[in-house]
Formats: C-alpha cells, sequence, structure tokens
C-alpha cells in the first residue's frame, strides 16, 4: 500500500514495541500488532473489515479458508472464532487495522448506490457468508492508505478521519465483494437472519437457548433454520453457540483472572467437569492451562475482545 507505513503509525500512537490492540485517534478504528509466532489456535476476530498492513495470517472457519494480508482482506458480518496462526517476530511484527462497521453510514450509502443501476443488478445474487477473504483492489488499497495518514494525526482523525472511513465503505461496497458488506443492510437476507440468530446468542450465552427459540427468532422453519446457518457459517448454530461461550471463558479466565468455575458458570455451564472436558476438546489442553494458548498476552485483549461492538444492529 502506498502512504505511510504501518511501523510509521505504531510510532506515532505509542505502540511501536506492543503486542496485542491498541486504540486509534478514530474511535471505529483498532490497531493491532503480533510480535510473536503465535501458533494455530482459535482467535476472536470482531464483526468488521480487518487489514493486514504488514506480514499475513492464516485462519479458517468452518472448514473454509480465510487468509488475511498481501492481496486479500476479511469482511466479517458477525463476531466470529477463526482458527488462526500468525507467523510473527519482534524483528518481522504483523500489524493489521480493524476497522468496526458503522450501519447508519453503511445504510446510506448503500441507498445512494442503489441509484446505479449496475451496482443494483449486483444485489440478485448476494453472497451469503459471515466470513469472506476479499481481493484487496486499487482503489480499497489506496482508501486504505488514506485512512492510515490520517490515523497518523489526531487533528486530521478529527477534521476528515469520519470521511475517510467513508470512502473506504464506498470502495468495499463497490468492489467485487461489496454486496457481503450491502446484505448488512437488508432484512430479508438469509445472512441477515443468521447474524440477527448469532447476535441473539452473544447477548444470552448465560442462559439455556434452545434452538426452538433461535427458529422463533428467524422465522423459519427448523430445517430451513439449519440448512442456512450451516451454509451461511459453516457449521449448526449451537456448535456456534458453545464455541462463542467457550471462547468467552477463556477471555474471562485469561485477561480478567476468573477462577474456572466462576468462568464455567458466567456462560451457562451447570457443571465445571463437562465445562473442562469441552473446552479441552475445542482449545487441547485444559481451563486451568488457558494461559499457556496462543495470543494469551495480548495487550489491550480484554476490552477489545470482551465489546460487543455498535455494528449491524
Amino acid at each position: 500500500m502506498p502512504g505511510p507505513s504501518a511501523h510509521t503509525l505504531c510510532e506515532r500512537i505509542g505502540f511501536s514495541d506492543g503486542h496485542g490492540y491498541h486504540p486509534t485517534f478514530l474511535p471505529e478504528v483498532t490497531l493491532f500488532r503480533v510480535a510473536v509466532h503465535e501458533g494455530e489456535c482459535p482467535l476472536l476476530h470482531q464483526s468488521g473489515l480487518t487489514f493486514i498492513l504488514q506480514g499475513h495470517q492464516v485462519g479458517a472457519a468452518g472448514g473454509r479458508e480465510c487468509s488475511n494480508g498481501g492481496d486479500r482482506y476479511l469482511i466479517l458480518t458477525g463476531n466470529l472464532p477463526l482458527l488462526c496462526e500468525t507467523p510473527a517476530s519482534s524483528e518481522t511484527p504483523v500489524i493489521g487495522l480493524h476497522v468496526g462497521i458503522d450501519v447508519t453510514r453503511l445504510q446510506r450509502l448503500v441507498s445512494i448506490l442503489s441509484d446505479d443501476p449496475y451496482w443494483r443488478r449486483k444485489t440478485g445474487s448476494l453472497p451469503e457468508q459471515v466470513v469472506t477473504s476479499s481481493r484487496l483492489d486499487e482503489h480499497i488499497s489506496n482508501s486504505v492508505a488514506a485512512l492510515i495518514e490520517v490515523l497518523h494525526d489526531p487533528i486530521a482523525s478529527r477534521a476528515i478521519g469520519s470521511a475517510t472511513l467513508t470512502r473506504l465503505y464506498f470502495d468495499v461496497l463497490r468492489s467485487e465483494d461489496g454486496m457481503v458488506l450491502a446484505s448488512l443492510t437488508r432484512n430479508d437476507s438469509r445472512l441477515a437472519t443468521v447474524s440477527a440468530a448469532m447476535r441473539y446468542m452473544e447477548q444470552h450465552l448465560h442462559d439455556k437457548v434452545g434452538i426452538e427459540e433461535l427458529v422463533r427468532i428467524a422465522n423459519m422453519s427448523r430445517s430451513a433454520f439449519h440448512r442456512a446457518f450451516k451454509e451461511v457459517l459453516g457449521e449448526p448454530p449451537l456448535q456456534y453457540l458453545k464455541q462463542m461461550r467457550l471462547y468467552t471463558a477463556r477471555i474471562r479466565i485469561t485477561y480478567e483472572g476468573q477462577p474456572v468455575r466462576l468462568a464455567a458458570e458466567s456462560v451457562g455451564y451447570e457443571s465445571t467437569s463437562q465445562f473442562s472436558r469441552e473446552f479441552k476438546r475445542y482449545f487441547g489442553i485444559p481451563p486451568s492451562r488457558a494461559g499457556e494458548l496462543p495470543y494469551s498476552n495480548l495487550v489491550g485483549a480484554r476490552s477489545y475482545l470482551s465489546r460487543t461492538p455498535d455494528v449491524v444492529r
């Protein structure tokens, strides 16, 4: 990408030696920097646009590869743990940006673009998946470079940061996978239905959530909902719920220091032994050793990974 380097941006905001997440002068944008090799392990990705500025990450979700870096970036329409490996070192850190999605800004742009007959015709075949590894074309690359330049300067961020983000949204919407982003403004797509069910599960991790409840929210038959969820996410709905419960418990154990029993109870497990078995099956080690997992020493992870972003209502 042209423009200021990722290293310069890290230095400008005081994160040149960091390992983790750091806020920027724009509240929608988070900088992340990984300075050690993190092996393959589930890593929660927040919904939004994720760009690797230096290095790359190898990821997968639901059996689908979703790598990030080089000429690829990620579009996520929901919070999702990706099986992720980050080849990095202190000499060659992986540096990237996460851009949260402002649905009001998105709706305004989609409304304007809908006046374009060519763009409108593309909406006939909406992509139906929560995570997309998309090609970084020249327009998007230039918009990301402009965003990096703005992020160097708190005054520029205040003055033209919003406009710079709008330009980035616009270029993504007009790209080959722009309909993934545009689908978030529609209530009649399978993606919107599945995303609503995902958000409901996230908000009720402590509660007993059954398939009948999710079917009611989706306003679909049981078989149609299962099929839609599996096609959009690559796995059944209750499997996603279990993953989010286990990952949230991991955050509370690793970053908040909660005892295993309390963390298990906080995400709806009545049996600590069952929780421990399922945690080990998912992460490969028992919850008592959660601090040994990759991505366990990320600065700022507690606030970044635990938040529910103001996107896609």
